[in-house]
């Protein structure tokens, strides 16, 4: 994070070096949405299972598959996704791929992931 700070962005997304297929932020779960689905990267790469994560899933259509930073150029949104911030709609992956957190199907699968969540909270 501390070099994503340095480079003038909020947050950091983790890629793997080889290939640069795209895995996660450093405290937070990445998807973007591609054909009205929400599209993880697979556990298989190495991804934390969470919470947040199955929620997100159950909460909207979605799939996993593993995608490079370039493929991310033609995603429709991208989000940010943790317990504490819950899904933050993403604006800009470094120069590589830009979206409007405001269109459409990011905010509709924003409003649909956080009254998921909110489903699964207890207040005390």
């Amino acid at each position: 994070q501390r070099h994503a700070k340095a480079a003038g962005c909020d947050d950091a997304l983790l890629v793997r070096a080889d290939d640069q297929v795209v895995l996660e932020g450093p405290t937070s779960a990445f998807a973007w949405i591609e054909d009205g689905k929400l599209v993880f990267p697979p556990l298989e790469v190495g991804v934390l299972d969470s919470l947040t994560r199955r929620i997100a899933m159950d909460a909207v259509p979605s799939t996993t598959r593993e995608a490079t930073t370039a493929e991310l150029a033609s995603a429709d949104g991208a989000f940010l996704l943790s317990t504490v911030m819950e899904a933050v709609p993403v604006s800009e992956v470094m120069g590589l791929a830009r979206f409007d957190p405001e269109a459409p199907a990011v905010t509709g699968a924003r409003h649909a992931i956080e009254a998921a969540i909110a489903e699964h909270v207890v207040e005390v």
